[in-house]
């Protein structure tokens, strides 16, 4: 395959990153392992597999359809939340996929935090999209316990990384 010049984009057209390489896949994961702020980056429908994006700044990036699966993302920014566990991804359930992270649900192109997913009417589900109030009727069972375990280890997580932090400061 050959390289080309390729660009990170926001929505509005800013340049965030661009490098010669043969996929946005490797362009994304230059950018990270050069620390370079991919906030609000247009990434929808990427390729991420398996991709190293430990400590990426990805906040207010468009991931809509990006495949995440197996993607560290350790140490990342999401919704302006770092991520201290590798997020979880729920595939092949029918409509949308799920991915759990730190304190927060993303179904499709909904992102919420756990605790507002629990509290949701079926009247504001409905509003995200006609299949939506009957598909979490049926899976609200199992993803609000994997979510909820999820994030009582990703605040253990990070508890312990702000305490090694603090450690860190004190010696130097």
């Amino acid at each position: 395959m050959s390289k080309t010049k390729i660009q990170i984009k926001t929505l509005l057209g800013k340049l965030l990153f661009e490098h010669e390489c043969e996929s946005l896949r490797e362009c994304v994961v230059q950018a990270v392992a050069k620390k370079k702020d991919l906030t609000g980056a247009y990434l929808t429908g990427a390729y991420l597999t398996g991709a190293d994006l430990r400590g990426a700044y990805l906040t207010g990036a468009y991931l809509r359809g990006a495949d995440l699966t197996g993607a560290d993302l350790t140490g990342a920014y999401l919704r302006g939340e770092k991520i201290y566990l590798p997020p979880i991804t729920v595939s092949g359930l029918p409509f949308w996929d799920v991915m759990i992270f730190g304190t927060h649900i993303k179904i499709g192109c909904e992102t919420h935090s756990i605790a507002d997913w629990e509290k949701f009417k079926t009247s504001r589900i409905s509003l995200m999209d006609s299949n939506a109030a009957n598909w979490w009727k049926i899976h609200k069972a199992l993803i609000i316990p994997m979510a909820e375990h999820h994030q009582k280890l990703h605040l253990a997580a990070k508890k312990k990384a702000e305490k090694d932090e603090a450690k860190t400061v004190e010696a130097t």
